[in-house]
């Protein structure tokens, strides 16, 4: 299962990259790793930013469009070891976090968040293992689902983070590969 959402991921982006003009599919790069998490966004230039998490390898990106890549160093020296990026969210071009799953995960931020489109990144959350993330432009809220089967979320952009009981929370979370919690109070 985990290699078929890889090759939906990779048409995805491919598509995304390749779609103006051209009808031939392209091997844009080959990793290390397994990927675990894709997103592309556009950059104020024109062309798409893309940042590629890899299972124990942490995070590459590329700012042209897939042409170079760069591996950060910031979070790849975190973990180390056995961990996963799982997710992406972005407010704007500038603003965004990543969420992480490690086994380190009482000593390993959750969340990373970048001030400058993703250049670099710094750790931004609570020490929990990362599930998924996601930034709501309506309440101006970052929460982060956890594989403890918690939400916790942020008001501030990441400087100060509130757990949230699933108990207590409308709407969906996605607490591991296999489990959906919702409640829709009425």
């Amino acid at each position: 299962m985990k290699h078929v959402r890889l090759h939906i991921l990779l048409l995805i982006v491919s598509s995304l990259l390749y779609s103006e003009g051209s009808s031939q599919w392209k091997k844009i790069a080959d990793f290390p790793a397994i990927i675990s998490s894709i997103y592309v966004k556009n950059t104020p230039g024109g062309s798409k930013a893309i940042f590629v998490g890899l299972d124990n390898l942490g995070l590459f990106s590329s700012f042209d469009n897939g042409k170079n890549w760069i591996h950060d160093s910031t979070i790849s020296n975190d973990i180390t070891q056995y961990a996963i990026i799982t997710d992406f969210a972005f407010k704007d071009s500038l603003v965004g976090w990543l969420s992480l799953l490690s086994d380190f995960s009482d000593t390993v931020s959750c969340c990373y968040k970048t001030t400058n489109g993703g250049i670099s990144w710094l750790p931004s959350g609570p020490n929990r293992a990362g599930r998924g993330i996601y930034y709501n432009p309506i309440s101006d809220r970052v929460c982060v689902s956890t594989w403890r089967g918690d939400l916790t979320c942020s008001s501030d952009e990441g400087a100060t983070w509130q757990d949230y009981p699933i108990s207590s929370s409308n709407g969906y979370a996605l607490t591991s590969r296999s489990c959906l919690y919702g409640r829709i109070k009425n």
